[in-house]
């Protein structure tokens, strides 16, 4: 699963650079940019000033409540929304100066180069200390830059343009060891791009109707990027990016949440944000969980892992189909010691084709059934249908529920080593055969399938529950499409939960 942090490696670490350091970070509006600039305030240890046309001073605690002590250092804020000095009044000074004074142009030209920044800016550069680490932070540059240019009036006002004055406080803000951030209200490249030592672009994207945000990180000078792209949320105000999942060999989901209150009729599926986003596992019905060729078996598991725990501890019995490339020490490693052994081996059983046990292994496949089909005479080659339905029925009750778990690629696999023809297995029969095996009974049925496979055709008209999960960037997104619910991003438990699914918004 996927960790979830404030800022990524790369960012923090590009604070950590002695100064002068310059960063651009642009994006389309509402794609996150202020809640990032925010993000960085709150990590840089130094001091901190914001000149901001958006959030208000008095309004930024109120909106933005996490910034809280900062390291016991307070966040300077330069209202820029009431300047309303523009460059031109600047210039008729000057011109003003050199006839009263009757100075030479070239006079005192450090001097002269320092009145034509904006005001806010030269208040921030009074501020700056020429020794202690400071982040100035510009939200936006644009309308700071546009603001202060206005409309030309004189012809006889020589005026700088934008990209000079950008070079200009670069060169001003290089002569102290300070961090200066410029926010733009757009994604594509500027005269900026080249000037700065880093540059991040963010942006908001919307599939199915549910919204993705993303964080690339073009250039950061004197940082290793080891990943260009993150995902990003902004719940609760926050931004959180979200970290490449790790290795599936070492994907575990927690042990299981307690179900504080229990609901009759329903199976708690392990996890508290499963139940509070998708709801329980109603008896009677099935789950549908649609992945993409991305998704290894793994993924699925940390699902349905805490799912199969929650069953076996409450002594319900839990009938599994597996993915062909699991075996019963991959499906008893998924539920993370939730289950003794002794439970794992009386309540699970495996279906999969026939075959020998491996060596040494005869404990753990003890709760292999290999799936066979009777003969004309009636000998049996394995475990049937009728048997398999015996077991989940058996013992089954509303405290004790059962539950029925059917990879399809598993299925697949035991059909070619039964005979059973795929295309029979793509009509009707299996769905009418999961409606008939849990229909009346305390139990629930988890199906899990690639999105391309034909055999889900059938099944998302009769699921009762339907997720989707995919896997983009190495993270993994997953949503509901009944019910509906927006992008989560699948990420590590806290607080013992099993998994978290962190809600991009």
């Amino acid at each position: 699963m996927s960790g979830v942090v404030r800022l990524p490696g790369e960012l923090r670490d590009f604070l950590e650079l002695p100064g002068p350091q310059t960063l651009l970070i642009r994006g389309a509006p509402g794609s996150g940019k202020t809640t990032l600039s925010l993000a960085l305030l709150e990590a840089f240890r130094g001091e901190k000033i914001l000149l901001t046309s958006r959030v208000p001073g008095r309004e930024l605690h109120r909106e933005f409540a996490w910034l809280g002590d900062n390291h016991g250092r307070s966040i300077t804020l330069i209202d820029t929304s009431e300047m309303d000095e523009t460059v031109q009044d600047v210039a008729r000074v000057m011109r003003h100066a050199r006839e009263v004074l009757a100075a030479p142009r070239g006079a005192d030209r450090d001097s002269s180069q320092f009145l034509w920044l904006p005001p806010p800016l030269q208040d921030a550069w009074a501020r700056l200390s020429p020794t202690a680490p400071t982040l100035v932070i510009v939200d936006s540059w644009d309308a700071l830059i546009e603001s202060f240019l206005g409309e030309p009036t004189d012809p006889n006002d020589l005026v700088p343009d934008r990209a000079h004055l950008e070079r200009l406080l670069i060169r001003r803000m290089s002569r102290a060891p300070a961090h200066l951030v410029f926010v733009l209200e757009r994604e594509e490249q500027t005269s900026l791009d080249y000037l700065v030592n880093g540059v991040v672009v963010t942006r908001r994207e919307t599939s199915q109707d549910r919204l993705a945000r993303w964080m690339t990180l073009h250039k950061l000078r004197g940082v290793r990027i080891g990943n260009p792209v993150y995902p990003f949320t902004l719940e609760g105000g926050r931004f959180e990016s979200i970290l490449p999942v790790r290795p599936y060999a070492t994907m575990r989901s927690g042990p299981p949440d307690a179900e504080v209150d229990a609901m009759p009729g329903h199976i708690w599926p392990g996890a508290r944000p499963f139940a509070e986003n998708f709801g329980r596992l109603p008896f009677g019905k099935i789950t549908l969980l649609e992945t993409d060729e991305q998704a290894s078996s793994r993924v699925a598991e940390l699902l349905i892992a805490p799912m199969m725990s929650h069953v076996l501890r409450s002594g319900g019995h839990v009938l599994l189909i597996p993915h062909s490339s699991d075996t019963p020490e991959d499906i008893f490693a998924s539920l993370n010691g939730a289950v003794p052994e002794e439970r794992f081996l009386q309540g699970m059983r495996l279906v999969i084709p026939p075959g020998p046990v491996p060596a040494g292994k005869e404990r753990l496949w003890h709760v292999v059934a290999p799936m066979g089909r009777r003969d004309g005479d009636g000998a049996s080659g394995g475990l049937t249908g009728s048997d398999a339905l015996r077991f989940l029925h058996d013992g089954a009750s509303d405290r004790s529920p059962s539950l029925l778990v059917v990879s399809l690629q598993g299925l697949g696999a035991v059909a070619r080593s039964t005979g059973i023809p795929m295309d029979q297995l793509a009509s009707a029969q299996l769905p009418e055969s999961l409606v008939g095996a849990v229909r009346g009974h305390p139990m629930h049925a988890v199906v899990i399938g690639r999105d391309d496979s034909g055999l889900l055709d059938p099944l998302r008209a009769i699921a009762t529950i339907r997720l989707t999960l995919t896997i983009r960037q190495g993270r993994i997104f997953l949503h509901g499409v009944a019910p509906w619910t927006p992008n989560f991003v699948l990420a590590d438990g806290s607080e013992g939960r099993p998994y978290e699914l962190l809600r991009v918004v």
